[in-house]
């Protein structure tokens, strides 16, 4: 019998890392789990197999909490340079290795010169000097001084990418962007995220209110003039449309922007388990980014039955299905933006079936199950490839 892979996943807080190492956890394919994050964040990860940087929790809870001075990015840099040193000291054997950029050059050099591991960078944006570009020109547009990442971290970052035997990316976009800065076609995978099925369900809504809700960061990156732009132009009587986000530093103004009929409504981030009824209480989701390499609140809406409208720089097409459970737009569209809101507005049966569509969707999908699924595959694709004959002998 095939020996199991043992898997290391490297995650400096939650997001889809811990989503990963649980679904792994599952399968008896962790190996070990490096984190900050204390046991209470970290449910179905076992304890024996769980690495913990407390230390380092403490100052990244320190930071958020505005208890430490600074550049909040330059800190978020360094934690994650720390992080990235202190799990290259404590590696165990690992088959493979998946660590998110920005914490694993050390890491994955470790891991290929002691274990001869597998070695995945995971990004869950596009590329990032891709990025960092096409959104310096999108600030500009609209008078925002915005400081891009220091050109030392852009090259770490890029030396990860370099390293890396292999880059998974949430979405289409996101790959696009890696191979338009020259990385080879077959380094980069896709591995769409999912949904928790668990956490995010329909419940009933309270009332016949038509509601528009954005979540995300109030910032260019995801698309928030042109939402405000489109908002603007309707004039749905007993609508309502609501923000539930924190502006990002230096961008508080754009909301400034909005001049329309609908009373705006801003909401304080909340737990997860207030979000389903967020979403269930909402009549449609807009996400509008000019760049994201896929957008969680997607997958959770549609998981909630609420229809969603997104860009194309994002991982909407992944999931959505344009007009049959969701739409697609370009960033930037704030006319076709408008006229699918008012599509949903004035044909309620529809708003319902698209709805129902969605929540079938990530049903079908399976929720976070399937993304493990289709990283394991690409392992077994990136090591199958790297022990050919060809490779052997390039």
């Amino acid at each position: 019998m095939t020996r199991q892979l043992r898997i290391a996943v490297s995650g400096l807080v939650g997001t889809h890392a811990l989503n990963l190492a649980q679904q792994l956890a599952s399968r008896s394919l962790l190996a070990a789990y490096y984190t900050t994050l204390p046991s209470s964040r970290t449910p179905g990860v076992p304890r024996a197999v769980t690495r913990r940087h407390l230390a380092l929790l403490a100052a990244v809870y320190a930071v958020s909490r505005g208890w430490i001075p600074g550049n909040m990015t330059n800190l978020q840099h360094a934690y994650g340079y720390e992080f990235d040193r202190w799990i290259a000291r404590r590696l165990e054997s690992p088959d493979v290795v998946h660590a998110l950029p920005g914490c694993g050059l050390k890491l994955r050099r470790a891991a290929k010169r002691q274990f001869g591991a597998l070695t995945v960078c995971d990004s869950g944006t596009s590329h990032e000097r891709w990025q960092a570009d096409l959104l310096q020109d999108e600030a500009r547009r609209w008078g925002i001084d915005t400081a891009r990442d220091a050109s030392t971290h852009l090259e770490y970052v890029e030396s990860e990418y370099e390293e890396a035997d292999l880059i998974t990316v949430p979405s289409a976009f996101a790959r696009t962007s890696f191979l338009e800065m020259g990385i080879s076609p077959s380094k980069v995978a896709v591995t769409a995220y999912g949904a928790d099925l668990e956490d995010y369900h329909p419940t009933k809504k309270r009332d016949n209110r038509f509601r528009i809700l954005f979540v995300g960061s109030i910032c260019v990156r995801k698309g928030v003039p042109y939402l405000l732009s489109a908002v603007s132009k309707l004039n749905f009587p007993d609508a309502e449309f609501c923000v539930r986000g924190a502006a990002v530093p230096g961008q508080e103004s754009l909301l400034s922007l909005y001049r329309g009929s609908i009373p705006l409504k801003l909401i304080e981030p909340q737990p997860r388990k207030a979000m389903r009824d967020l979403f269930s209480q909402a009549s449609v989701l807009v996400l509008p980014s000019i760049e994201d390499g896929f957008g969680l609140v997607i997958g959770q809406a549609m998981a909630c039955g609420l229809p969603v409208i997104a860009s194309r720089n994002s991982g909407g097409p992944e999931l959505i299905d344009d007009g049959v459970n969701g739409f697609l737009i370009d960033a930037r569209d704030d006319r076709t933006l408008a006229d699918r809101l008012t599509d949903l507005y004035e044909n309620p049966d529809r708003r319902h079936q698209i709805g129902a569509a969605a929540r079938h969707t990530i049903e079908r999908l399976h929720g976070w199950s399937a993304y493990a699924d289709a990283v394991i595959d690409a392992y077994t694709s990136a090591r199958g490839s790297l022990l050919s004959p060809t490779a052997r002998t390039a």
